[in-house]
């Protein structure tokens, strides 16, 4: 498969979504599962992220695969008060 080959297969499948979009991801981040070993980073979508989330903190995305309707990823950014 080529590079825009690959680029075209995941646009068209993935999509990025806020993570407080609906309650419904609240019980679904429950069910994430971190695929190497350890377990911090699921540990903070689970336990941290919507209170950081709704507290202004950070801006937590759920990365969704749209044809199977998982989270197969998610990422924050840290956000800064101006100086």
């Amino acid at each position: 498969m080529t590079i825009d080959e690959q680029k075209r297969y995941l646009f068209n499948r993935l999509e990025l979504e806020s993570l407080r979009f609906s309650e419904h991801n609240k019980e679904e981040i429950l069910a994430f599962e971190q695929a190497t070993s350890g377990s911090n980073i699921s540990n903070y979508l689970k336990n941290e992220a919507w209170r950081d989330d709704e507290a202004g903190d950070t801006k937590v995305y759920l990365v969704r695969d749209k044809v199977e309707n998982v989270i197969v990823s998610f990422f924050c950014s840290k956000l800064w008060d101006s100086l």
